[in-house]
This record gives structure tokens, C-alpha cells and sequence, in this order.
């Protein structure tokens, strides 16, 4: 009787654990997928500044000249919009250690409340409006090129290549929050909360060039 009762008592504080574990482990991937991305596009965005700083001077021709220094302006703003975003994964990993070592009875309730402040926060930076900003971005890049240079292809061409690589860089995010609090049966309302599928994309310009994975 005595070994059936501890056996009892020790499955419930076994759950407990590996819940807690399940929830460290969903930040500390969201915060290596974070700072992946953010290395990657910074870079991606970093060595195109460098080629449009370079091309829009050195440039063959009036219009190749034109489209760098407009794309790099585009360039520039994007390496200045990942500088001042701050991921939210270190903050919630320190958060959730402070109540994983605390004596409240209630701490793992709220620690999956962090976890699902996180994905909303992971949901709300992967939505489509997200691409508000590159969306106005692009189309003023591609207006003064089409009216400031005489060349409405060229213009559509610049914006419509710019937003996929928007949309890449969008939908590469990280998701390990939204996933675990799919895992806790606490998806409802949570974009982005089912099953994950491996995708690549790729995006190829005459001044950009993309391939991403995402899952």
C-alpha cells in the first residue's frame, strides 16, 4: 500500500518536472532560432547594403546606379528595423527560472502564461500585417523608380521582389512558443499553434537574392 501511494504521488511531481523542462526548452529554441535568424537576415541585409553602397556609384549604367541607392535605403532601413527589435526570449527564460526555483504553489500556471505571452508575441510579429511596414517601404522604392526614373517595369519588378523577401524573412520566425502552448492543449487563438511542415522559399533579383528555410 505504502509503495502504491508513492508511487502515486511521485507521478504527478514527474509531469510537473517534465512540464517545466518542456517549457525551458521551448524558449531556449526560440532564442537559438532567434538569433540564427537575426545573424542571417542581418547579414543577408548587411551585404546587400554593401553591393548597393558600391553599385550606386560604380554602377554600369544611369539605371543601375538609380536602383542601388534607392535599394539602399531599403537595406539600410531593414538592418535598422532588426537592431531596435528586441526578441522576447531572454526575458521570459529569466522569468521562467525565477518561478521555477520560487515556492508558489502557482508558479507553473503562471509560467505557461509566459509561454503563451510569448507566442502571441511570436503570432503578432508573424502576421500578415507585419509586412505593413515593408509593404509601404517597397511601394514608395518602387514609385520612384517607376516616376522619379521613367521605368514602371523596373518599378514593379524592385517592389514585388522586395516584399517576397519581406515575406520570407517574415515567415522564417521562430514558433517554439506557439508550439509548446500547443503541446499544453491551450492553442485555441494562437496563430501558427498546429503542426509544423518544413518549407524553403527562394527569391532572386537582379539586386537581391533569397533562400530560407522555415518550419
Amino acid at each position: 500500500m505504502f509503495a502504491l501511494v508513492a508511487t502515486l504521488t511521485a507521478q504527478p511531481a514527474a509531469a510537473t518536472e517534465a512540464r517545466w523542462q518542456a517549457l525551458d526548452d521551448a524558449l531556449a529554441q526560440g532564442q537559438r532560432h532567434d538569433s540564427i535568424w537575426r545573424f542571417g537576415w542581418g547579414g543577408f541585409h548587411g551585404a546587400n547594403l554593401g553591393r548597393n553602397i558600391y553599385l550606386a556609384s560604380e554602377g554600369s549604367d544611369s539605371a543601375t546606379r538609380f536602383d542601388a541607392r534607392v535599394d539602399s535605403v531599403k537595406s539600410l532601413l531593414a538592418l535598422g528595423t532588426l537592431l531596435l527589435e528586441s526578441p522576447p526570449y531572454p526575458e521570459a527564460r529569466h522569468r521562467l527560472q525565477e518561478l521555477r526555483t520560487s515556492e508558489d504553489p502557482d508558479s507553473l500556471h503562471r509560467a505557461e502564461q509566459i509561454i503563451a505571452e510569448t507566442a502571441r508575441v511570436e503570432a503578432r510579429r508573424r502576421r500578415p500585417g507585419a509586412l505593413a511596414g515593408a509593404l509601404a517601404v517597397n511601394v514608395a522604392a518602387g514609385a520612384t523608380i517607376a516616376i522619379g526614373d521613367d521605368r514602371t517595369g523596373d518599378g514593379l519588378r524592385n517592389a514585388a521582389l522586395g516584399m517576397t523577401v519581406s515575406a520570407i524573412q517574415v515567415w522564417t520566425r521562430p514558433t517554439s512558443a506557439q508550439r509548446a502552448t500547443a503541446g499544453s492543449g491551450s492553442a485555441a487563438g494562437i496563430p501558427g499553434g498546429g503542426p509544423q511542415t518544413l518549407h524553403y522559399r527562394v527569391a532572386i533579383g537582379p539586386s537581391q537574392a533569397a533562400m530560407a528555410l522555415y518550419w
